[in-house]
């Protein structure tokens, strides 16, 4: 038997701070069963050095590398441990999917944002959800927001080297995403492509509708 800690990371919203543990205890399991085939027991909230960590065995043996990489992906993980002898946290190091620096998640501040951890551990279990749960490292799944508002979703799963797609009504968040996301790329020298143009809705096959402006950007960085 092999037993785990994983360190829930802090959030700057103290509401979701308190909830953390326990949605990602909800979380690991998701990932235990769609993912890592049902080897973690249900974890527990437990106190280290005055810390909220989140404790799981696994009967069957240690988790291979490739298992711990699928969990370096829990949204409110800060860092994975296993467990050695009476207390004795030992790091384990897997990289997880990122392919940008995380500052494409927590630049952007305005008013009524999603929490990034939550948005995160919504796509992951989205994305486990599918039947391609197995494939959660290898797959360039697609993603499409259908109320993408300035863009939290789309930058996760950016992150995660995904295809995003996003629809929004109210042009002025389309507006504010491309111009973030054109300058973050340009600040990041990372070469791409970016085109803005009005979308005309039509009405019955008149010409009468709604004006809303379209963004598709394109990066030639392999992700």
């Amino acid at each position: 038997m092999a037993r785990y800690a994983v360190l829930v990371a802090p959030s700057a919203n103290r509401v979701y701070t308190q909830s953390a543990p326990e949605l990602t205890a909800a979380e690991l399991a998701v990932f235990s069963e769609r993912a890592l085939g049902g080897r973690l027991e249900p974890a527990e909230v437990v106190e280290l050095g005055g810390r909220p960590y989140l404790s799981f065995e696994v009967e069957d043996g240690e988790l291979a590398a490739g298992e711990l990489r699928v969990l370096a992906n829990l949204s409110s993980a800060y860092a994975l441990f296993e467990i050695v002898g009476d207390g004795l946290l030992k790091p384990l190091g897997e990289a997880p999917l990122d392919r940008f620096d995380d500052d494409l998640i927590t630049i952007q501040k305005y008013a009524g944002k999603t929490n990034e951890n939550f948005t995160k551990l919504l796509l992951n279990v989205t994305a486990l959800a599918t039947s391609w749960a197995d494939q959660l490292l290898t797959r360039r799944f697609v993603v499409l927001d259908p109320v993408a508002g300035r863009g939290t979703t789309l930058n996760q799963a950016l992150m995660y080297g995904w295809d995003a797609i996003g629809i929004e009504l109210d042009g002025k968040d389309v507006e504010a995403y491309s111009a973030f996301l054109k300058t973050w790329l340009k600040n990041k020298r990372i070469k791409h492509t970016t085109e803005m143009a009005p979308l005309r809705r039509r009405a019955s096959g008149s010409a009468a509708g709604s004006t809303r402006a379209s963004a598709t950007c394109g990066t030639s960085r392999s992700i």
